[in-house]
């Protein structure tokens, strides 16, 4: 029983997701025995992201394979964080043609709303072997002793 509770649901959603997309496509198109496999066409794409937190900041990590540096933008904003980025298609040599593909193509924007405000001014961000790493610090918010007003005639 321990197998079970160590394995990854979300690896096996994807496998998933990836099978009834092709099933689809192939069921769908009409001369499917005669297309090559190729996902030419830009399709969103959602890179995953993992988001940790402890009580002074908030490290933020993608996954984007393939992408560069250049082509990655990085907004803040109040309390936001807004990635996007694009990974266009190679262009093929002359006589060159796709007889399958798995890769995937397009634009993406992710928007991740934080609990907390966050010091824009002190944020960094890492992009090292495909993965972005965002350093963002929390906003230290001054708390100020109850007072009480007196109400005036």
């Amino acid at each position: 029983m321990k197998y079970l509770s160590e394995r990854k649901p979300s690896i096996y959603l994807d496998i998933i997701g990836n099978d009834l997309t092709d099933l689809l496509r192939d069921t769908l198109s009409a001369n499917h025995y005669f297309m090559p496999i190729s996902l030419k066409e830009e399709c969103e794409m959602a890179p995953p992201v993992e988001i940790k937190q402890c009580d002074k900041h908030y490290y933020v990590s993608v996954q984007l394979p393939g992408i560069n540096k250049e082509d990655i933008k990085i907004e803040l904003e109040k309390d936001n964080l807004v990635i996007s980025a694009e990974k266009k298609e190679e262009e093929l040599k002359e006589g060159q043609s796709v007889k399958s593909s798995e890769f995937r193509y397009g634009k993406f924007m992710r928007k991740i709303s934080f609990d907390k405000p966050i010091n824009i001014d002190e944020a960094q961000a890492h992009y090292q072997n495909g993965i972005l790493t965002i350093n963002i610090p929390k906003q230290e918010i001054e708390t100020k002793q109850a007072k009480q007003l007196e109400i005036k005639d």
